[in-house]
């Protein structure tokens, strides 16, 4: 929810980069997935058609059966979409996936990293959505998202600076308290744990600008999320910048929120291309606490 200034710059800058901003839908009860999000700017930024927008509902869990929310959340798409240049809609439901899309055909979808996609096989049950956010629990497994990337006919959209942990057991409930309005600030559950096993941040699912070209032929287009640590435009704009450029940054500067690195700690290539074909057996395995142990400051 920034000033209309800050998106003229980056559309001035950025423009040609950008395929569109997300945000939540606006007036639906199901919620969009994610926390309240300050509205002082979003209706001047929309009105505006600066940017492309894409529609955001994926709250990880829906009140009640789609056909009893359908005609609410339809209601609300069609007035977005007479309105604002929406090009795109993110769902994690697959069947108000393919309600959206037969009142909609020529509104692009994508599936939410939330419908936790991360096997081919789970294609099978997928309406023909044009782009695949994967699921966070194989960011950092080049053997699981190539398999994915040849499955999919449509594009493979990677989420880079958000740092949940792969598989994380409080993930469910974690995301559902996001969409409850009632909930104004969800705390991360994951916490007590980081704050126990601090190393497991090291096994996050962000990948930095300098490591991209690891996934060279796995991913068509990048996602940034981060609504409450970038809310400085300063530092989204170098976020920003820096993911499209490629010039390098440390963990604790790209807005990965609480379960990643607070830390200034460097991250060597040859480390962080080994997470990326490893066993994923942690239990076992001792290299990623050997390198916080190593590198923390």
């Amino acid at each position: 929810d920034l000033p209309i200034e800050f998106w003229k710059g980056v559309a001035e800058e950025w423009g040609q980069s950008i395929n569109a901003v997300y945000l939540p839908v606006p007036g639906i009860s199901c919620g969009s997935g994610r926390p309240h999000q300050p509205q002082v700017h979003m209706t001047t930024f929309l009105d505006s058609a600066i940017l492309p927008v894409s529609l955001l509902i994926n709250p990880i869990i829906l009140y009640a059966p789609v056909e009893e929310l359908g005609a609410e959340i339809i209601s609300a798409v069609r007035s977005a979409v007479d309105r604002w240049p929406v090009v795109e809609i993110t769902i994690a439901n697959v069947e108000l996936a393919r309600m959206i899309q037969a009142e909609f055909p020529a509104l692009k979808t994508s599936a939410s990293t939330l419908l936790d996609i991360f096997d081919p096989q789970q294609l099978n049950y997928l309406p023909a959505f044009d782009t695949l956010v994967p699921s966070t629990r194989i960011t950092r497994n080049l053997n699981a998202l190539q398999k994915l990337k040849s499955g999919f006919k449509g594009k493979i959209r990677m989420m880079v600076n958000e740092g949940c942990l792969p598989s994380c057991p409080f993930r469910v409930q974690h995301f559902y308290e996001m969409s409850r309005p009632e909930i104004r600030y969800p705390q991360s559950l994951c916490r007590s744990v980081l704050d126990r096993i601090s190393w497991l941040r090291l096994t996050g699912s962000w990948i930095l600008p300098q490591h991209l070209h690891l996934f060279e032929g796995v991913y068509d287009e990048l996602k940034l999320a981060g609504r409450v640590a970038l809310a400085d435009p300063i530092r989204y704009e170098k976020v920003l910048s820096h993911y499209i450029t490629r010039e390098s940054l440390l963990p604790n500067e790209i807005g990965a929120g609480p379960a990643g690195l607070a830390l200034p700690m460097p991250i060597e290539d040859d480390f962080y291309q080994y997470t990326l074909t490893c066993d994923k057996n942690c239990a076992q395995c001792t290299v990623c606490r050997d390198y916080w142990t190593s590198h923390r400051q």
